[in-house]
């Protein structure tokens, strides 16, 4: 069998929001992560590494179907609309890699896919420990305004990680099964976003799912 070797390779940098500086028809791989987290106190976009996690509501509820759509609902609307603006950008056979959250029903990843002309596959999904505690106050803020009486998928990590065990998985690990037998389950682990940000206030660690994605044009 012969071996593929990289003799070169050109980086170029663009700055601008989601796929747009990139050029169009040319690009076979775009990676995304993570999926940020709309809110309204755009303020709070300057501090530390807020950019990383949160994003504007204001400038993404322009992709919406209405105060009632469910990826505005579920602060998907971002993901969606970087789906769409990198659409165009791909050569013909080209992909999207994203690694999402699944702490949104996973249902809705796919209508997001969907709506932006994609057909979607998932590659692999692990429980993993939540990076970025310090931005667990704003989900539940966000929870509390806009998801109540439903809440965000987090779960208690040791819990979790028990349950697994004893079912034969390993945790952390890709887990072999789809986002509904994992939530499924690990439900008696289940927790809201409220009762995250409480934990991670105790120094107690908290997982959600993240799910490799691959998103072909269709």
């Amino acid at each position: 069998m012969g071996e593929d070797r990289l003799t070169s390779c050109a980086i170029r940098t663009y700055r601008g929001r989601d796929a747009q500086p990139l050029p169009r028809d040319a690009i076979d791989l775009i990676m995304f992560s993570p999926p940020p987290l709309m809110i309204e106190d755009e303020r709070k976009l300057d501090q530390g590494l807020s950019r990383t996690t949160l994003t504007d509501r204001a400038y993404y509820q322009q992709f919406s179907k209405g105060p009632q759509d469910p990826l505005l609902l579920w602060s998907i609307l971002p993901w969606h609309a970087f789906l769409r603006s990198a659409k165009p950008k791909l050569t013909s056979s080209g992909r999207v890699l994203g690694l999402y959250s699944g702490r949104v029903p996973f249902a809705l990843i796919q209508e997001a896919h969907q709506r932006a002309g994609f057909s979607l596959s998932v590659i692999g999904t692990i429980i993993k420990k939540q990076q970025d505690p310090v931005f667990l106050g704003e989900y539940a803020e966000y929870e509390e305004k806009h998801l109540a009486p439903s809440s965000f998928d987090f779960y208690e990590y040791g819990k979790a990680q028990r349950i697994l065990q004893s079912n034969g998985f390993q945790m952390p690990g890709i887990i072999d099964l789809s986002d509904q037998e994992i939530k499924g389950l690990i439900q008696p682990a289940k927790i809201s976003a409220k009762t995250a940000h409480d934990l991670s206030q105790q120094g107690r660690p908290v997982a959600h799912l993240g799910h490799a994605l691959v998103g072909t044009p269709r």
